[in-house]
């Protein structure tokens, strides 16, 4: 496109110096053809040069850099708060002879209830057979009602050493946090052998106290 452009403009510079040689009264001596075009190729040359440096110069344009990724922060980790351990309120301990299978917490209940105390004797006491013994049981009343005579220590099973199905409480009175001794009057049996008896304190109306029941276990020789 540029070298056509630079052509149509020599052929019209040319033209014109032509018609100017033409235009005067007085005819001039006869120019050199080849002076013409590189006069007017001259000039060509110089305006390119001024239109060229009129021209604004290109600019790169900067590649955009790359942004660095943030730097993850560490996060404390959340302190753990130590765990509240409840208190457990105290009871008051019974000692109770070994092989009971009674509560040995006594703590004060609503109505009638129990706990074992002592006994005497103690198990695993070795007899002779058909012995006479008199076992002696200690309750604790940690209820809210107060004992008479007619609560007793009723025979349940196993080795029958009573002679009477029924033992009553020792006391005329038994208040709350109070004992009463049980006295179990009876002989042993006259076969030799390991034995257990079971009994459970009720009250007047027959009904078992929570926590009423005990056992004796002893042998026979």
């Amino acid at each position: 496109m540029l070298k056509k452009t630079m052509k149509e403009i020599i052929l019209f510079l040319i033209a014109a110096a032509l018609l100017a040689g033409c235009s005067l009264g007085a005819p001039k001596e006869t120019e050199d053809p080849m002076a013409i075009y590189t006069l007017a190729a001259g000039t060509v040359a110089a305006q390119l040069t001024g239109t060229a440096a009129m021209l604004p110069t290109s600019t790169e344009t900067p590649q955009p850099t790359d942004t660095p990724e943030p730097t993850a922060t560490s996060v404390p980790p959340t302190a753990t708060l130590p765990a509240v351990t409840q208190g457990t309120p105290a009871t008051a301990t019974v000692t109770q002879a070994a092989g009971w299978p009674t509560s040995t917490s006594v703590s004060q209940v609503s109505g009638d209830s129990a706990a074992f105390g002592s006994q005497t004797p103690a198990d695993n006491t070795v007899f002779s057979t058909d012995e006479e013994i008199t076992l002696m049981i200690s309750m604790i009343n940690n209820g809210s009602t107060t004992w008479n005579t007619e609560y007793t220590m009723v025979f349940q099973s196993g080795a029958q050493i009573a002679f009477n199905n029924a033992t009553p409480c020792s006391r005329e009175t038994t208040k709350p946090m109070e004992t009463c001794d049980f006295y179990i009057v009876g002989k042993t049996p006259i076969n030799p052998g390991k034995y257990i008896s079971r009994f459970w304190l009720v009250n007047p109306q027959g009904v078992k106290l929570p926590g009423g029941e005990v056992y004796f276990s002893f042998e026979v020789k």
